[in-house]
């Protein structure tokens, strides 16, 4: 029987993006970053900049990420959370340009 088990924090990449073993991705600390609050919905977030304004997208719906949008030209990074990001956390920039 193949296991249920889903991590709490995983990357999901809606572009291919070039050379993407090369980036430099950050590493997280699970217990640091997500609350002990348990939920039923996966949530993913993604932040960014268009421009130079900041723009963070969440949803819980991967097919909403799948949809096209006007982002596109951009690779579109996201978190995908089992579990509520605490209230004081500040998620580093990937800074993978």
């Amino acid at each position: 029987m193949a296991s249920r088990y889903q991590p709490d924090l995983m990357w999901v990449i809606k572009r291919p993006i070039k050379d993407l073993e090369s980036k430099p991705w950050p590493r997280y600390d699970t217990q640091a970053l997500l609350s002990d609050e348990t939920r039923n919905v996966i949530i993913y977030v993604s932040h960014g900049k268009i421009g130079d304004k900041p723009v963070e997208y969440q949803t819980s719906s991967l097919e909403d990420i799948c949809e096209p949008n006007l982002n596109d030209l951009n690779p579109m990074i996201y978190l995908r959370l089992s579990r509520p990001l605490r209230p004081d956390t500040n998620l580093q920039p990937l800074g993978i340009e």
